[in-house]
């Protein structure tokens, strides 16, 4: 059994956030009180929710003017890591933020060259810094000697 006056209110918001997805949750597994009947979540629920997360995401992308995109760069070098592994996470976020400036960038400056525009505006910047700051921890840390 559904309790569809509580369930479908959440399910058709406009905007989803993570507030509401717990929410959600919360509903269908920890009903208000013990008299109601528990809430069944099919896949249709579940699909609602990923597309309205997804709808959130994107729109407050395209909401994000070209020169904003810095909010997107996740990555830091943390003390303790080595250089290969730094390489590792450092190609790992490079490649998240390079989809969503090229994202960006098709919604803003359409498709034409977006690579290009891509790799030129943002990535080759971080690519920059990144071997900068590997050379100097390179330098920094002497030679294993086996």
């Amino acid at each position: 059994m559904r309790d569809e006056g509580r369930w479908r209110g959440a399910c058709k918001a406009r905007s989803v956030t993570a507030t509401g997805v717990l929410s959600i949750y919360l509903l269908a597994y920890f009903p208000m009180n013990t008299e109601s009947p528990k809430i069944e979540v099919t896949a249709q629920d579940v699909a609602e929710v990923i597309n309205a997360l997804d709808k959130s995401f994107t729109d407050g992308l395209y909401a994000t003017p070209p020169d904003g995109l810095e909010k997107y760069w996740h990555f830091r070098w943390r003390e303790g890591w080595t250089a290969e592994y730094a390489m590792y996470e450092f190609a790992n976020q490079l490649a998240y933020y390079g989809e969503e400036c090229r994202r960006c960038e098709e919604h803003h400056n359409g498709r034409v060259c977006v690579v290009e525009r891509v790799r030129d505006k943002y990535l080759m910047p971080k690519a920059r810094e990144f071997l900068s700051a590997l050379a100097n921890v390179v330098i920094s840390q002497p030679e294993d000697k086996a």
